[in-house]
């Protein structure tokens, strides 16, 4: 077939909800060249011989008014923008669910737009959008239109195979013919199904058949509307999910747990969730679960404190919680709240903390012990509760303020000793100390050992103590080194140059005028009144 018997059918070329963006003009993979310059260099070099061009084939439903691009989406819009840009404009094409893509081809012609101006950016509203540009800068620096009689040789000699299948065979032929490149994922095989069921109407009835095609792009802008929102970086770190295969794998999943469907595929979404039925039901659930996901985000006090409890627990109790809390927002006071927050800070898993008390009263003395110790930082238990108690009391603060947390830091983190480490030892009498080849060597002004801690209240405590230790980003802590407390202090609140300086509870530590025995037992006693007040709700 020609293209110019392709479009003397005179029907609309629809591409459908199932297909994958527009993407021409983009370079990469085994190809030298993009599919646009490709296709124009193939069209320059046929026509100044004058053969025909034969294309690939396209494959097509077909009704009484449209044709429905199943394989040729791709060659058949830039094929739009070619023609559009020659002047031709016996050609309609639509976008089924894209209303933006529609609307800027619809309104694409060379007389009543300035096609200089249509230059891609990375701000365009959409994929589409962005190579849709491209493709027209692509064509206008071709010059194809200075080649006399350009347009009618496009229209007679550019062929393909057309083949026209049954709308039932459309899906799986799609799948089928693009293979591993284009293979639906569930989310996208879900979507379609959600589409197909909410624009179903009575055959022939057109006011209804335009009603249900409104209420379909109503859907699957909404529907990408939350596409486009889990595929925000800032949201996947968050919500933890930035290995999942699909933006709404979360939202997805979660929503079928709740409805008692495990590891949920199309078939069991389709066969146990949906149907022709329940189609708009289950979407404004779905929809109200992702307003509760938005929302959480969105609220600083909420951000920390959920943000807090996805960080400590691990994958499953994950889940486990924001099922229970997404679907119970409404009803989860800021007290149940609170005690996932503060509890998932000692390692009680999402079951302990819902029902189990006896496994929490043990889990806070345990904790305690630990994080009592003369030697906590070289204790590895005790060490990684040292650091999970100081990210509390740094997310506290902000949630004091009303401001965003960064758990950026809980890949990066570090402990640091306010007083230097390498300025402390032990004796057995106040004039000398031991060094680590037994011998005695007399006491140096500015190191600390465990006889001043004892004469000030605290035999237990040491600069290894949880007095002693505050949490930083991880990149700030090689830059103390063995600094004295106000070398640190200084180098802490110079220029801003610290990242630690988001960390409001360290920043709090840095700016006490001193820093020796009496200043760590008394931050240790601080700590411990924070932890038996948080703690003593059971």
């Amino acid at each position: 077939m020609s293209l110019k018997e392709y479009l003397d059918k005179g029907k609309e070329f629809v591409v459908p909800s199932y297909q994958r963006g527009y993407v021409w003009g983009k370079k990469g993979g085994e190809w030298k060249t993009d599919s646009v310059t490709y296709l124009i260099n193939s069209i320059k070099s046929h026509s100044e011989d004058d053969n025909p061009l034969f294309l690939q084939g396209i494959t097509v439903t077909e009704n009484d008014n449209e044709i429905i691009l199943i394989d040729g989406q791709q060659r058949t819009t830039c094929l739009y923008i070619i023609l559009r840009y020659l002047g031709y404009d016996n050609f309609k094409m639509r976008y089924e669910v894209r209303t933006d893509s529609r609307k800027f081809l619809e309104h694409l012609y060379p007389e009543e737009s300035d096609w200089k101006e249509l230059i891609e950016n990375p701000n365009d509203e959409s994929q589409d959008i962005f190579f849709f540009k491209r493709t027209i800068r692509i064509v206008r620096e071709s010059e194809l239109e200075s080649k006399s009689g350009m347009l009618e040789w496009m229209l007679e000699k550019v062929r393909f195979l057309y083949i026209d299948v049954p709308e039932e065979k459309a899906i799986p032929i799609f799948t089928m013919m693009n293979g591993a490149k284009a293979i639906m994922s569930e989310e996208d095989l879900i979507k379609a199904e959600f589409l197909r069921l909410v624009s179903l109407g009575d055959e022939g009835n057109e006011y209804q058949m335009w009603e249900q095609n409104l209420i379909r792009s109503r859907y699957a802008r909404e529907w990408d509307k939350w596409t486009y929102w889990w595929h925000r970086k800032k949201v996947q770190k968050f919500y933890r999910v930035e290995e999942q295969k699909h933006p709404l794998n979360m939202l997805l999943s979660i929503y079928a747990s709740h409805k008692k469907v495990e590891n949920y595929d199309f078939g069991t979404f389709k066969t146990e969730i949906i149907d022709k039925e329940r189609a708009k039901n289950v979407f404004y659930e779905i929809r109200s679960l992702q307003k509760n996901f938005e929302e959480t985000f969105a609220d600083p006090a909420t951000y920390n404190k959920v943000g807090s409890i996805l960080q400590m627990f691990s994958h499953d109790d994950r889940l486990k919680f924001l099922e229970h809390y997404m679907f119970e927002k409404r009803e989860v006071d800021e007290k149940t709240l609170d005690k996932f927050y503060n509890y998932s800070f000692i390692g009680a898993t999402f079951d302990e903390i819902k029902e189990d008390k006896e496994a929490l009263k043990e889990k806070v003395e345990t904790t305690r012990n630990k994080l009592g110790l003369m030697d906590v930082y070289n204790d590895n238990t005790s060490k990684e509760d040292a650091y999970r108690q100081l990210l509390r009391l740094n997310v506290n603060e902000d949630i004091n303020l009303k401001r965003f947390f960064d758990f950026e830091i809980y890949s990066n983190r570090s402990l640091e000793h306010i007083f230097p480490k390498s300025k402390s030892y032990y004796v057995d009498n106040d004039e000398f100390h031991s060094e680590s080849d037994g011998s005695k060597v007399e006491k140096t002004y500015g190191m600390l050992d465990r006889a001043e801690f004892a004469k000030v209240g605290d035999p237990d405590a040491s600069v290894h103590c949880i007095g002693n230790l505050v949490l930083l980003y991880g990149r700030n802590n090689s830059e103390f080194g063995a600094k004295s407390f106000e070398d640190k202090k200084a180098l802490f609140f110079k220029d801003g140059k610290f990242e630690s300086r988001s960390l409001l509870h360290t920043i709090k530590v840095f700016a006490n005028q001193s820093w020796g025995a009496i200043e760590i037992i008394t931050n240790k006693h601080k700590f411990f009144e924070n932890f038996d007040k948080t703690y003593d709700v059971i």
